[in-house]
């Protein structure tokens, strides 16, 4: 791999949101052009938005919850220099700013309440957003960008239906009360472990990190009856299930698509499984610490990739760059981080078309 290169270390999307909250409180208005930026700036990946939110509720300002106001009571003074900004533009630039920013706000909102909450009920991230889950039993539930999950525990199970995404498992131990997550036509259960469940296009991907699960076919099979033990019913899906084997730590399989059934057996389930390598188990993992790490996958594999964590919409126009290999680690959501790399690196041109969608191309 000897045209593999690293993207360099360009984090500075808190520096830029730090910049933009200290020139918004300044006594000094932007100017068109900067009006301008600072809507592109906001719009190009919520973690942008989030930054900026997450320093406006750090230093207890109230610029950013200002902007509500020339909209609901427009005859009365905003307040502070981005409420009078905001309110001679806002049926221009400043209205889609307003609306980036306030989501944002909210949904930090959300995040913080979310994470202390323990209790049955639907938990969601959005485009770009991460987030911890701390149940009441001492089992705690990752969501990475736009998942959701469904916890409904009983007095017989803890059941968890992941309904789109990717979420990872830490579970606390208690035979008495198994825990079961569902996922596409597969129930996974957990034997005192950790694990990763993704919904994907192809499928379902479970990859356990520690201890071991169970794994089952929910409602049927397209297999010979030969291959498969007696049915069994799961109480929480009101089906039948099939007891298909064991995963331990380091392994991973992927079955069958959300509305098909599980393709796989007894027979079949230990030549489909996979033995992760533990430089690759970190690689794949690398998302729960915040980071994409790629280590010469092509560029249409880290497209696709970095896609799930902005709205940004980025596109490979030049063919022969579908294939050129990446390899380095930056921030989720960092899009504009990962450009820079791109273009500083790897002889490829940005062509922003517009504020949410980019193309990609060889550099002349």
């Amino acid at each position: 791999m000897d045209n593999l290169r690293q993207f360099p270390d360009l984090g500075a999307i808190d520096h830029e949101a730090a910049d933009w909250l200290a020139r918004l409180d300044s006594d000094k208005s932007l100017s068109t052009s900067e009006k301008e930026a600072l809507c592109e700036w906001m719009a190009r990946s919520p973690a942008h938005r989030e930054a900026l939110a997450n320093l406006n509720s750090f230093w207890a300002n109230n610029i950013l919850t200002e902007l509500m106001v020339p909209l609901v009571r427009h005859e009365e003074s905003a307040g502070g220099a981005l409420a009078s900004w905001f309110d001679r533009n806002a049926f221009a630039c400043g209205f889609a700013a307003f609306l980036l920013v306030l989501a944002s706000f909210l949904t930090f909102s959300l995040t913080q309440f979310t994470s202390l909450a323990g209790g049955n009920g639907v938990y969601v991230t959005a485009v770009g957003q991460q987030k911890m889950i701390e149940l009441y039993d001492g089992s705690q539930i990752q969501l990475n960008t736009n998942s959701q999950v469904e916890v409904e525990y009983d007095e017989l199970f803890r059941n968890i239906r992941l309904i789109q995404g990717e979420a990872h498992f830490d579970v606390a131990e208690n035979p008495d009360q198994p825990f079961r997550v569902y996922a596409g036509s597969g129930r996974v259960q957990a034997v005192g472990t950790a694990f990763t469940v993704q919904i994907e296009d192809a499928g379902v991907n479970v990859l356990v990190t520690e201890g071991r699960i169970a794994l089952a076919s929910l409602g049927g099979s397209t297999l010979d009856d030969e291959f498969l033990p007696d049915l069994d019913t799961d109480p929480y899906v009101r089906t039948q299930t099939r007891e298909l084997g064991t995963l331990d730590a380091g392994e991973s399989v992927t079955f069958g698509a959300m509305d098909d059934h599980l393709y796989l057996s007894q027979a079949t389930l230990t030549e489909e499984i996979e033995v992760v390598a533990e430089a690759e188990m970190t690689r794949l993992q690398s998302w729960r610490e915040g980071m994409l790490v790629f280590s010469g996958e092509p560029l249409e594999q880290v497209v696709s990739e970095i896609s799930r964590y902005t709205t940004v919409s980025i596109e490979i126009a030049d063919p022969d760059l579908r294939g050129l290999q990446i390899g380095g680690r930056f921030r989720v959501g960092d899009v504009d981080n990962m450009f820079a790399a791109l273009e500083a690196n790897f002889g490829i041109e940005v062509d922003r078309v517009n504020y949410n969608q980019v193309e990609l191309k060889t550099a002349k």
